[in-house]
């Protein structure tokens, strides 16, 4: 019966094996213990060898003939070194080529003129103090204005876990219940961008969401996205959204993307949601003349039983911002980019904005 190691080793390779052997020197337990494999390993390739040699070899440590052997090859469950080091250069190739992607997401805007962006604030579809009517007017806007486009900070429901799994005694929304919420926000706007927030990814890696904007022409995104919408006239406005931004002031409220822009962030629209405040600063870069829009975004869930345990007072201005673009200004000027945190006043402008832009006036 032939040895199962002819199978998967060349007689060069086993000739090597048995020369560097008995140069080294070294016991059979020594060898084996400098090459990572064990004793039975090496006397099943030796034998191999002989094998194909047709005759007995003489070495060092290995018994002429032993008492008893091992016919079958006991191969072993993990993958041998350079199939795991394969493995590791593909998974880092697919994650280098997804990261890079989205450094700077390229969005063609395919309609002419000003455009506007209504920016959502944590929605908590399922929370008893979660403004739900406000809500259903803003979907209502967005698919019914020409050039606004729907987008989202992150935090579409509660999904309390761990510690905070108690929470789920002061809604009566079920499970159940909260997904179908979601689905219909989720489903009822193609979003230019979805921000998967911490209560979004609390839910683990089968995150229902994916699912459910896979048809949508917009992207959706853990933590953050960076697009650069860019427009039939050639003009191009950088949106950075995260989830949030690193940094916390007491005087600011915008701070976090404040200083994500005096950092050397220097993208048009840089906004952040989270921590349900309202924030607002405008910053010109010194050396290019671009203006910045530092924005923090408030929340539908406008009675907050923690808040109220911590003692945080009331810092929302509003639910959601709608920023309008003008690309037919530059960059260094002011009108370029309007905030409004009053939305039906803003829709009305952009409203204005585009009929004079297609001479109706």
């Amino acid at each position: 019966m032939g040895s199962p190691i002819l199978e998967t080793h060349s007689v060069e390779e086993l000739a090597d094996l048995y020369g560097d052997y008995i140069t080294s020197g070294m016991s059979q337990r020594e060898y084996c213990r400098d090459k990572g494999f064990s004793r039975s390993s090496l006397r099943r390739r030796i034998r191999a060898y002989e094998e194909l040699l047709g005759k007995r070899l003489g070495r060092v440590g290995v018994p002429e003939k032993d008492e008893f052997e091992i016919e079958t090859e006991l191969h072993d469950e993990v993958a041998d070194l350079d199939e795991i080091k394969d493995k590791r250069k593909r998974e880092f190739s697919r994650k280098h080529k997804a990261k890079d992607a989205r450094k700077l997401i390229s969005c063609k805007v395919n309609i002419d003129g000003p455009i506007g962006i209504l920016h959502m604030g944590d929605n908590h579809v399922d929370d008893p103090g979660t403004d739900l009517a406000m809500l259903e007017r803003h979907v209502e806007l967005i698919q019914d204005t020409e050039g606004l486009f729907g987008a989202n900070v992150g935090d579409m429901a509660n999904h309390w876990v761990g510690r905070l799994a108690r929470l789920h005694a002061h809604q009566t929304t079920t499970e159940a219940e909260t997904w179908r919420l979601v689905e219909w926000i989720i489903t009822s706007v193609d979003w230019l961008y979805l921000i998967g927030g911490n209560h979004d990814l609390w839910v683990g890696n089968g995150d229902p969401i994916k699912w459910m904007v896979r048809g949508q022409s917009g992207v959706y995104e853990a933590h953050g996205a960076r697009i650069q919408l860019r427009f039939p006239n050639g003009a191009n406005v950088i949106v950075n959204a995260r989830h949030d931004w690193p940094g916390h002031s007491m005087w600011n409220s915008a701070h976090g993307p404040s200083r994500a822009i005096q950092r050397g962030v220097t993208d048009h629209i840089v906004i952040a949601g989270h921590k349900h405040v309202s924030g607002y600063q405008i910053l010109k870069n010194p050396l290019s003349g671009r203006i910045s829009h530092a924005l923090r975004v408030g929340s539908y869930k406008i009675y907050d039983e923690y808040a109220d345990a911590l003692g945080l007072s009331d810092s929302r201005i509003s639910s959601s911002v709608l920023t309008i673009i003008d690309p037919y200004k530059d960059d260094t000027d002011p009108g370029m980019i309007n905030v409004f945190h009053d939305v039906e006043t803003g829709v009305e402008f952009l409203n204005f904005l585009r009929a004079k832009h297609a001479g109706d006036f």
